[in-house]
């Protein structure tokens, strides 16, 4: 079965910070195993939403793609290998100059 590594972004989880509420993003890159890149990006959600409920950060239901979506999937070539990461957070006013740098 192929490998792909996927990239999973979302919005407006609220945090305290400092005493006062932060509307935070995050990104992730997970690999996964799947038969093509709709399954990759499927399963790449389904572990990211597993992972936030497990952390209490969302219920047992689905998050909504404006809140939670795969914005990458990528094969990856036979004998490369791609590292998960876990949630890098980040205010979410950064988010244009996150993605313009990366």
């Amino acid at each position: 079965m192929p490998r792909f590594v996927t990239l999973v972004e979302g919005r407006d989880f609220v945090f305290e910070v400092d005493g006062e509420p932060q509307h935070l993003d995050f990104h992730r890159t997970v690999p996964v195993d799947a038969a093509d890149p709709p399954a990759a990006a499927e399963a790449a959600l389904a572990l990211v939403q597993h992972e936030l409920a497990r952390r209490g950060l969302a219920g047992d239901g689905p998050l909504p793609p404006e809140r939670l979506a795969v914005e990458e999937v990528r094969e990856l070539a036979p004998g490369e290998t791609a590292e998960e990461t876990d949630f890098v957070w980040h205010l979410a006013e950064e988010d244009e100059l996150l993605w313009e740098d990366g």
